[in-house]
């Protein structure tokens, strides 16, 4: 298990002398604690080709929620929903359910938290009935399969118009 950042150090070493060694030894590294894009994770199964990528998706309130194991020239996701959790999407603004469109991650699971230490307002602030409503945002393909979309508390309001800092990386 390592933190997302070291994929990049695994591969300024993956041509030479200690990447090779490395190679041999290597079978699966989870990685977790921040996104990682399609190009790192294509180069990085590239110059590992012996070796397995995971990746979890959690939050500190309610974790895991998802898991994936990563392939070449296909979609970074978060995954499909791990056993006994249920993952569904609201509205980021009025909690409504938007079924397969963009929405607001909520999560109920056994191992979401009951709520914060004597916080009852923010712990009623973030669940919607039994469901962890988390700040980010995501949507379903038609596999069932949960991608990453962005934070609803993670906008520029330019002109009126929310956007998304994930909108002006992808530009």
């Amino acid at each position: 298990v390592c933190p997302t950042s070291a994929l990049n150090m695994l591969l300024l070493v993956a041509g030479d002398a200690e990447g090779d060694r490395i190679k041999n030894q290597l079978d699966y590294v989870c990685i977790g604690g921040a996104s990682v894009s399609k190009n790192t994770v294509d180069e990085f199964l590239r110059a590992f080709p012996d070796t397995e990528l995971f990746s979890p998706y959690g939050d500190t309130e309610c974790f895991p929620i998802c898991s994936t194991k990563y392939k070449i020239n296909e979609p970074v996701s978060l995954g499909l929903p791990c056993k006994n959790v249920d993952v569904q999407l609201y509205e980021p603004e009025d909690d409504k359910a938007v079924g397969k469109k963009v929405g607001r991650i909520a999560v109920k699971s056994p191992c979401t938290m009951i709520g914060y230490y004597n916080d009852s307002e923010r712990t009623n602030s973030v669940f919607h009935g039994d469901y962890f409503v988390l700040s980010d945002l995501g949507y379903f393909d038609e596999n069932g399969v949960l991608f990453f979309a962005g934070r609803a508390d993670d906008v520029f309001n330019i002109g009126g118009y929310k956007i998304s800092p994930i909108e002006i990386e992808a530009v």
